[in-house]
């Protein structure tokens, strides 16, 4: 979780940092420090592979470069957590745009969105020994994009990427296949959003042949709600 002790003790001079905790019968045994300065408001992710728990999330250096960064708990342990893909992204602020993560055996998929350079990009990233290495990233083109990512993995060499995109001139929650080698296919509908803070973060999961998403509309102007789809996998 993003901790903010730090804060509360040296006010803003103190830094966002990442911690980890083992819980045993409901009751926390063991609070850990993983990183000790991160990107103050980008959501965090994680999942478990053959080889244990992996943990992505932004992270935030000295000079204010927030690029993607992984860690692992391998012997019960966090390894000392290293990037991604050095998309050297320097901004002064949290972009509130953290990175999706999924995992099969020892096959992980992270995504995450960056404006390096001055363009909105997502990037795809796979890993064949449990996030130990990454490859080098493929770049979903887009329109226009405002992250806001979810990602689940089909197969070892397949993952679908949705995103908040702009589309026709209209924000829409949009769904990608990317592949394995870098290949990304083109951008599937999958309802109206807005950029919005309010909109959140849409979110997939996979059940069977059938992909299902959930998400925040509030493109009606009346009180938000959750709405649900499903598409069926080929």
């Amino acid at each position: 979780w993003l901790d903010g002790r730090q804060f509360a003790e040296k006010g803003r001079a103190g830094a966002m940092a990442l911690r980890a905790a083992t819980i045993e019968s409901g009751t926390p045994v063991e609070d850990t420090l993983v990183d000790a300065k991160v990107c103050d408001c980008c959501p965090t992710a994680t999942a478990r592979t053959d080889q244990g728990v992996i943990v992505a999330y932004r992270d935030r250096s000295d000079t204010e470069v927030r690029d993607i960064a992984v860690t692992r708990l391998v012997g019960g342990k966090w390894t000392t957590p290293a990037t991604v893909f050095e998309d050297n992204w320097q901004i002064n602020a949290c972009p509130v745009n953290g990175p999706a993560l999924a995992a099969t055996g020892r096959n992980v998929a992270v995504a995450w969105f960056t404006v390096a350079g001055g363009t909105a990009r997502v990037k795809v990233a796979f890993s064949t020994d449990g996030g130990e290495t990454f490859s080098a990233p493929s770049v979903v083109e887009s329109e226009a994009t405002f992250g806001r990512l979810g990602l689940v993995m089909l197969d070892a060499d397949r993952a679908l990427v949705s995103a908040i995109e702009k589309v026709g001139g209209a924000d829409q929650i949009v769904v990608r296949e990317a592949k394995r080698g870098g290949r990304v296919g083109p951008p599937k509908p999958v309802a109206a959003t807005t950029f919005e803070r309010t909109s959140g973060f849409p979110r997939m999961a996979v059940s069977g042949r059938r992909v299902w998403f959930a998400w925040t509309d509030v493109t009606s102007g009346a009180v938000p709600r959750v709405r649900v789809a499903s598409a069926r996998l080929k």
